[in-house]
């Protein structure tokens, strides 16, 4: 089950990001992107206060600093989905209280990419009404959704 085509991602938080990277510079390697605790735009980071802080003391300001913003353009997956890139199938999850990330980036990536009439490969969004992570049922079943898409997307047959 590794061989290209047959690769699922499972990530979390900003590992999306390397992940969308592998796909888009690997066409055919991976099969299937799950990702839970929602995407993010580097290049809207300004605008939330959450989030802002740790970015510039981090990376710069993207206002003021071009070859910041050069950079974040090109790593944005928002912007990716825009532009018309082929990824292959994807499941996002985003709580709908995120205080770091607005569950905007999510939506707006989904819709974008569900937008690309080429691109039959699904692209699905989970809205997860939990305020609280200590839910240890609702996580057992977040994670077999995950598991379970990832498995039939790679045409696994469990027996």
């Amino acid at each position: 089950y590794t061989s290209p085509g047959k690769i699922a991602l499972v990530t979390k938080h900003a590992g999306i990001m390397p992940a969308i990277e592998t796909a888009v510079n690997n066409p055919g390697l991976i099969r299937f992107i799950a990702a839970f605790q929602g995407i993010f735009d580097f290049t809207g980071f300004s605008r939330y206060r959450d989030c802002q802080s740790c970015v510039k003391n981090e990376l710069g300001d993207i206002t003021t600093n071009p070859e910041y913003r050069t950079w974040a353009e090109q790593l944005s997956p928002l912007l990716k989905a825009y532009n018309g890139t082929r990824l292959p199938a994807i499941y996002l999850e985003h709580k709908i209280v995120d205080h770091t990330v607005s569950p905007v980036h999510s939506f707006k990536f989904i819709a974008a990419l569900q937008d690309i009439k080429s691109d039959n490969s699904p692209k699905l969004i989970r809205i997860d009404n939990e305020i609280s992570s200590k839910n240890k049922k609702q996580e057992l079943f977040l994670q077999t959704d995950r598991l379970s898409l990832a498995m039939h997307m790679l045409k696994m047959n469990v027996k």
